[in-house]
């Protein structure tokens, strides 16, 4: 186990925070839209290069910053990280740390668009229903 060793990565950081408590689709389009490219290439280069400081085998296929599809990128950390949490070795790596709170995307953001969305339905729905009381049905 590693202890107290920091190491300065803004997209590991956010991930290994959420990893787990935020549903894997919204926490990678998370990641696809506030990262760049080279910044989630590194943050996998930077995840390979702890996991081979460990007795963790792994072989995953290497990626690099001129992968056009950055989705892949972003699977291969994921990939990663539910294996070692699966073989419990999540504990085995250092804290990632950001360098600052603007450097993390807000996942309220993505939950405060869905709520507006869902209040624009239920407005909506509740006019819809307002206008099926004024129209006249017609019985046969």
């Amino acid at each position: 186990m590693v202890d107290n060793q920091l190491v300065l990565s803004n997209v590991q950081c956010f991930t290994t925070a959420k990893f787990g408590k935020v549903a894997s689709k919204l926490l990678k389009t998370l990641l696809l839209d506030f990262y760049d490219v080279q910044d989630l290439v590194d943050a996998k280069k930077q995840l390979l290069s702890d996991i081979k400081g460990t007795s963790t085998t792994f072989r995953l296929f290497q990626n690099d910053a001129t992968v056009s599809v950055v989705w892949f990128v972003v699977n291969d950390i994921f990939t990663l990280l539910t294996f070692l949490d699966e073989n419990l070795q999540l504990n085995q790596f250092p804290n990632y740390v950001a360098d600052g709170p603007d450097s993390l995307p807000s996942t309220r953001l993505y939950k405060r668009d869905l709520g507006v969305l869902m209040k624009l339905l239920e407005k909506m729905d509740g006019r819809i229903m307002d206008l099926r009381s004024w129209v006249p049905f017609s019985v046969s």
